[in-house]
């Protein structure tokens, strides 16, 4: 009799233990679909999945927002994530046919890492290079940071950028723009002429 009250005794200590582990899981099925954003077909690449859970789907939010043209980051300190799809509505007022918006700004270690969307227009070439910087200002007028955006392929299509310079900045209360080279031409002027 011992050896069967024992025995129902460990039986139960895991029947127990099972449902309060299954309580804190998911379950989860794979949710064959295809997506159809502003009118586009767009596949679903081998890096994302979708998941069926209770009769919900859940999607990939940054498959998702790249998809509809937005610009998405997180940011581990606060635990957020930021997904910005808004006009492109920053300029430098000596270049007006480049436009920057959309910017997200996360802490990356003792770094603040921008990542924003940058759009020239008119230029005629997919892979117009650029050369500007954005400077970040407090509510003083103080500069508090400035990050460098290079590269190549920024073509009449937005495109999305990621910079990164020391400091935090994410509290900043203005920015502004200066384009100092397009396509290899050195532009006049600098940043808060």
């Amino acid at each position: 009799m011992k050896k069967f009250l024992l025995g129902l005794g460990f039986g139960l200590v895991i029947a127990c233990s099972s449902v309060a582990f299954a309580s804190d899981s998911i379950q989860a099925l794979l949710f064959p679909t295809s997506f159809e954003i502003n009118g586009s077909s767009i596949e679903l690449n081998n890096d994302y999945m979708v998941f069926n859970v209770d009769g919900h789907a859940y999607v990939p939010i940054r498959f998702v927002a790249e998809s509809m043209g937005a610009t998405i980051d997180y940011d581990m300190e606060s635990q957020k994530i930021f997904v910005k799809n808004r006009d492109l509505d920053l300029t430098d007022p000596d270049y007006k046919s480049i436009s920057v918006g959309n910017l997200i700004l996360t802490k990356d270690g003792n770094n603040t890492k921008v990542t924003g969307q940058l759009k020239m227009e008119n230029m005629g070439n997919e892979e117009n290079m650029v050369g500007a910087n954005l400077s970040f200002y407090n509510d003083k007028g103080e500069k508090i940071g400035d990050v460098a955006i290079t590269g190549t392929n920024f073509g009449n299509k937005t495109k999305t950028f990621e910079a990164v310079d020391t400091g935090d900045f994410r509290a900043y209360s203005n920015v502004k723009l200066h384009i100092g080279a397009v396509n290899y031409h050195i532009l006049g002027g600098g940043p808060g002429k």
